[in-house]
Parts: structure tokens; sequence; C-alpha cells
């Protein structure tokens, strides 16, 4: 199933408590869009993500532009943290 961050943030205390169950039947849960809205960061360790989806403003420079390929491995190591 895909979330987007402001799909969280309307609710996500209550949107954490609903994943439990289909995640012990085998549905993934994706973040889409990560970084555009609220980047609930202090969320991201509760969430039990499978996927992260960055936005595409983000990584459409990565080859070309210094600043925005940092900013996506800085992202990737905060995820895997």
């Amino acid at each position: 199933m895909e979330l987007t961050e402001s799909q969280l943030a309307d609710n996500i205390e209550e949107t954490i408590s609903k994943m439990g169950k289909p995640k012990s039947h085998g549905v993934g849960f994706y973040l889409d869009d990560f970084g555009t809205g609220y980047s609930l960061l202090s969320y991201l360790k509760r969430l039990t993500l499978d996927q992260l989806k960055i936005d595409q403003s983000f990584v459409n420079d990565v080859f070309i532009d210094q600043n925005d390929a940092l900013l996506c491995v800085s992202l990737l190591r905060l995820v895997k943290a």
C-alpha cells in the first residue's frame, strides 16, 4: 500500500496502529513523495515501511548536481539508521 506524507500527517498515530494487521498478512507499505511535505522524520522508525520513495524534485538532478546527490545520499543513510 502506498502512503503519502500528507496522508500520514492527518492522523499518524491511527495510521501506525492500523498498519500492524495488514503487515502480518504480507502487505507492504511504501511512503511516496518523501520530502515534499511534512517530513515526519520522528515517525520513520515507527512506521515499518518497506520502501521510501524520495520525491522526484530531489532525485531528478542527482547525476548533475552535487548538492542533490549529497542530499539523497544523506536521506538514504538517515532512513537506514
